[in-house]
């Protein structure tokens, strides 16, 4: 009897140690499935651009979408996140242009939909063909409807994004004054252009997670100044047409998006 007592026991003994024994390698050591999907997969964002010509890159003589294709490299460059940009920019084309592609386009509206954050642009080309038509009658009263038109456009814009999807960050571009060397002594024009500006910071105001890029500030400067065979010009717009940003103008452009999107943690 208390050899079968002490058989009992010793199995006992073995059981609780076989368990024990269990128990602390499944606590310590994890299992296979548990350990994969702790690894980091590399991160990747969508991005959407929309406007116009400055949108579409015309001028970039780096041949590389502009601004679009530049902020693109220097995100996946480094932080290491693979960016899927989709860039929509129509060249030569007015706010109301824009805007209606926004509410027809459908490749347009389904990136929109996926997209961790947009980039928008519009009313540059408002303002430069109302110029050509009025170069020598730049009052601001006679600039005044397509100022209303603009910003009625801008808000419908912005809204109707935001309706597509609720959750991207939206950044809009201001406009510049590409003849701001040039006609430097023309104040009607330099005011014309603070204006429109202005008119589309109080509207994006009005826009949740959305944000205003000054970028006539960033072409227009100090900085911007070379002189060629006597004439003052601007170092960052191409030499083609003195109206679009060149490949170091984009590159300009991209930086201040990147260090936006860094500091808003977006791409972090």
């Amino acid at each position: 009897m208390k050899k079968v007592t002490s058989i009992v026991k010793a199995l006992i003994f073995f059981l609780m140690i076989t368990l024990i024994t269990f128990l602390s390698l499944n606590f310590f050591i994890p299992r296979p499935s548990s350990y994969s999907s702790n690894i980091s997969k590399p991160k990747s964002i969508k991005y959407t651009a929309i406007g116009d010509s400055i949108t579409y890159g015309i001028g970039d003589t780096n041949h590389n979408q502009g601004f679009v294709g530049a902020l693109k490299d220097r995100i996946e460059q480094e932080k290491g996140i693979h960016v899927t940009a989709h860039d929509f920019g129509y060249t030569g084309k007015t706010s109301n242009q824009i805007k209606k592609y926004i509410f027809t386009n459908r490749k347009l509206r389904k990136s929109v939909s996926e997209a961790t954050f947009i980039t928008f642009n519009m009313g540059g080309n408002d303002v430069i063909y109302k110029i050509q038509n009025n170069f020598f009658n730049l009052s601001k009263k006679n600039f005044e409807p397509q100022k209303r038109i603009y910003q009625k456009n801008l808000l419908e814009s912005l809204q109707e994004i935001r309706t597509i999807n609720s959750q991207a960050k939206i950044i809009v571009l201001g406009i510049y004054n590409p003849f701001y060397f040039v006609f430097d002594q023309i104040t009607d024009l330099n005011e014309l252009f603070s204006e429109w500006n202005e008119i589309t910071f109080n509207t994006v105001k009005k826009i949740s997670n959305a944000h205003y890029q000054d970028i006539n500030l960033l072409l227009n400067n100090s900085k911007a100044k070379k002189k060629v065979n006597g004439k003052t010009v601007n170092k960052y717009l191409s030499e083609d047409d003195d109206v679009h940003p060149n490949g170091l103008g984009y590159g300009v452009i991209a930086n201040s998006l990147y260090i936006y999107l860094d500091k808003s943690k977006i791409i972090r």
